[in-house]
């Protein structure tokens, strides 16, 4: 240790010590930062307060307790002599707030390889804390009424909140009420504006932060009103933070009882590479343990910034989009996008609010104590865009930043929480980015790589521009489905919303990921319950269900129609009142649709261009045997096929050809010892027919049907015995093998396969569908020569299991 101490050390050092992880590993030593793992790095309380205790009596302050690490502070001295090190500074290249490229101090043990961890090895605290990381200096992302100036800018609440959808949402009384929203910042004054509009909030300081009623900087205060723009009905508090102890506010807002249920923070380190230093590896961890207890956490992306934590996988990353006076939106080139180099495959931001534009991306008047930080730097004189135009000491300045995006995008997660409280991170994101509007014009920062925005997703803008009214329709958790199919390759994928409303999702190679469809604005007007169903008629698209008016409707698409369509079904079944869920199927050029009525029978519904929607001719067939369930419907050759389950609990079959017209087959002798529980689906492999269901045992049965054999009990059911069972299963083909997917009693969703070498036999799903209970049976399509299966998990959000001959199976991103 050396005699002296750096000059250039702070008279105070902040630091997070780790006690002993109980996994075993170090927080400082793990292989990477990986999301799901947070717990293994908490610490025992017997350990937690041995350690806290030798600091205390060492001369440390303990600031702050958190799950992972404790807050210390004091000299750097201190520092030096109890662990026995020597505290250098260095001066790095950093981002300050205005996208200024400039350098600060950072301080450092050279004992170790890691940046900015103090080794305990050997020291008084060595067997209970396992390494002390040092604070990093850390950056912002940047009267009641706005002064008057003369450049296009927005204001708040009304313009940030048309442009990003919210005020829809706010008619509907969507405000985010109650919605517990925190904000780790500079602090939050509570400025005239604030008054007038009666918004309110409470200030907690963080470690080493003090005077919470003022906001010294300003930027805590300006951005919160981006936040309440979105969702003026939150219960707003802010973290006020001590940014050279950051880790300890971001860790105050975490432990404030009740819990917030979003963080927004508009601040973050430029991490471009690997590795994380030690205190960036303490926050990565804070930051997972928040979101796994359900916390959403939003973190700007930057300004130029490699912005950290916005890389982290448990984090919505919000990027810039710029919206100009007549209502063009292109990526803003203030606003950071990047493909993470600390977790591959991270990209971003995930979507984006709005910014302004370089240099100082001076675009959104907010409000700001007069006289602070901020207001002095905007009105400084200049013209903009090198100022903001207003005076020094006004109380308004005229800034943005992905600092302004976060809040936005936190305030649009407050009117998402509200209507779905148990929403989950991952529904979180999927709703906020399969409705973002897709910006193709425009690139974002220069220093990250100025990446240029296009369709689909692109690291300009991530998906697009926040439309917070679309989100909050978009999370309605599925209740009903899926019904799925490719068109060429394209996917679309059919559910009923626990509102009852019928959503679509897409996904073509253009986007490049899956996307909410139009299909909600054609369904608004009419409640569905039950399952829908889906199909192809050339390049039409055709979903079929049964309505909280007891009848079957369609919708259809058409590349000419202009979106879809209510057409004439729905008068044509408006006889035959429906007791269970559609099936529809074609033949050449015609429609079919089946359903159980409510007496009991199959009816039929069929179309051609001709004769537009009629009555088919089932009915009176099918009264010998009264249906149970639901019929499936399908065609072999010129010949249709239904098939269902009779009230006799045996598998009955429909059949159709032009000569005989519809009779009843020869499958029911061949099913009568085997009783069915569930109802039968159906598939065609060349010119053999296959029908599989659940029996009363449990057990995925099969018949089977060629020319030469007639109807033949399959092999399945020897095989299927491992794993019972729960729900209906789903067949189909890929090229000349057999594929049958069902939900078992394990909650898993379960694959048997067959060729013709090898028989029947289990399949390798089963394993890569174990992290992802089902609620729902699953559908399998495909799609070119890949396998996809959807179903309905527990949590109400849609999954997707593939298959490709190159991966196996592994889970999709649906």
């Amino acid at each position: 240790m050396p005699d002296e101490v750096d000059s250039r050390l702070p008279e105070i050092l902040f630091a997070q010590a780790s006690p002993r992880s109980v996994g075993g590993t170090s927080l400082f030593e793990a292989d990477d930062v990986t999301v799901g793992q947070a717990v293994d790095y908490t610490s025992e309380d017997q350990v937690v307060a041995a350690a806290e205790e030798r600091l205390t009596r060492a001369g440390f302050r303990v600031l702050q307790r958190s799950p992972q690490t404790l807050n210390i502070a004091g000299p750097p001295a201190l520092y030096q002599e109890y662990f026995g090190t020597r505290l250098v500074t260095e001066e790095r290249e950093v981002v300050k707030p205005g996208a200024q490229e400039t350098t600060a101090t950072f301080i450092d043990s050279p004992d170790t390889d890691l940046p900015g961890l103090i080794s305990t090895a050997g020291t008084p605290v060595g067997d209970v804390v396992e390494g002390v990381a040092i604070e990093e200096p850390v950056f912002a992302f940047q009267n009641a009424t706005p002064p008057k100036v003369n450049y296009w800018h927005l204001e708040v609440p009304d313009q940030v909140a048309a442009l990003l959808g919210a005020n829809r949402a706010h008619q509907k009384g969507i405000k985010g009420n109650g919605i517990r929203l925190t904000m780790v910042d500079s602090g939050w004054f509570r400025h005239p504006y604030f008054i007038a509009r009666n918004l309110n909030g409470t200030v907690v300081l963080g470690p080493g932060a003090n005077n919470p009623a003022a906001d010294e900087n300003g930027h805590g205060t300006g951005e919160s009103a981006n936040a309440l723009a979105l969702a003026p009905g939150i219960d707003f508090s802010m973290v006020k933070a001590n940014f050279v102890n950051i880790l300890g506010a971001f860790n105050t807002a975490v432990a404030r009882t009740p819990a917030p249920q979003i963080i927004s923070n508009s601040w973050g380190y430029d991490v471009p590479n690997q590795p994380l230093s030690a205190i960036q590896r303490a926050l990565a961890w804070s930051v997972e343990l928040a979101a796994a207890n359900g916390i959403i956490v939003v973190f700007s992306a930057g300004n130029g910034h490699w912005g950290f934590p916005a890389q982290h996988p448990a984090v919505i990353a919000a990027g810039g989009v710029y919206v100009d006076q007549v209502g063009n939106a292109r990526a803003s080139d203030y606003a950071s996008g990047f493909a993470s180099r600390v977790y591959p495959g991270r990209n971003v931001p995930d979507l984006s609010g709005l910014v302004g534009l370089l240099p100082r991306a001076a675009y959104i008047m907010l409000p700001v104590p007069a006289g602070c930080e901020i207001d002095r730097d905007l009105g400084n004189g200049a013209a903009f865009p090198n100022g903001d135009e207003t005076a020094p000491n006004d109380g308004w300045a005229a800034f943005s930043g992905t600092s302004a995006a976060a809040p936005q995008i936190a305030g649009i997660c407050a009117l998402i929480r509200q209507t779905q409280p148990g929403l989950n991170l991952r529904g979180m994101r999927n709703a906020l980015t399969r409705t973002a509007k897709d910006i193709t014009t425009g690139t974002c920062n220069p220093r990250t790589g100025g990446h240029a925005a296009r369709p689909g997703f692109d690291l300009a803008t991530g998906w697009g521009l926040a439309d917070a009214q679309a989100a909050v329709h978009a999370a309605v958790p599925a209740a009903g489905g899926p019904a799925a199919y490719a068109r060429g390759t394209d996917r679309h994928v059919f559910y009923r919303g626990a509102d009852n409303l019928l959503r679509e999702l897409w996904w073509s190679p253009t986007t490049g990921g899956w996307r909410v469809g139009d299909l909600g604005a054609s369904a608004l007007g009419i409640p569905a319950t039950g399952n829908p169903a889906a199909y192809l008629l050339g390049d039409s698209q055709h979903v079929v269900f049964r309505g909280t008016d007891g009848r079957i409707h369609e919708l259809w698409w058409s590349p000419a129609s202009g979106g879809w369509r209510t057409p004439g079904l729905d008068a044509a079944a408006q006889g035959l009142p429906a007791a269970g869920d559609p099936h529809g199927y074609v033949l050449g050029d015609s429609q079919h649709v089946v359903f159980r009525g409510t007496d009991s029978r199959v009816h039929e519904l069929w179309w051609t261009a001709a004769t537009g929607w009629s009555v088919g001719g089932t009915s009176a067939v099918a009264q010998a045997v009264p249906a149970a369930g639901e019929p499936y419907g399908y065609v072999l050759g010129d010949s249709q096929h239904i098939v269902y389950r009779g009230t006799d609990g045996r598998v009955h079959e429909l059949w159709w050809s032009a000569p005989t017209g519809w009779q009843r087959g020869g499958l029911d002798a061949v099913a009568q010892g085997i009783p069915a529980a569930g109802d039968p689906q159906a598939y065609v492999l060349g010119d053999s027919q296959h029908v599989v269901f659940r029996g009363t045992d449990s057990h995925v049965h099969e018949l089977w049907w060629t020319v030469a054999t007639g109807w033949r009990v399959g092999g399945t059911s020897a095989v299927a015995q491992a794993v019972p069972a729960a729900g209906e299963p789903f067949g189909y083909v890929l090229a000349d093998t057999q594929h049958i997917v069902y939900r078992g009693t394990d909650g898993r969703i379960h694959e048997l396969w067959w060729s013709a070498p090898t028989g029947w036999q289990r399949g390798g799903l089963d394993a890569v569908a174990q992290g992802i209970p089902a609620a729902g049976d699953p559908q399998g399509y495909v799609v070119g020569d890949a396998q996809r299966v959807v179903y309905r998990g527990a949590d109400g959000l849609l999954n997707e299991l593939c298959w490709t001959a190159a991966r196996g199976w592994y889970i999709g991103d649906l």
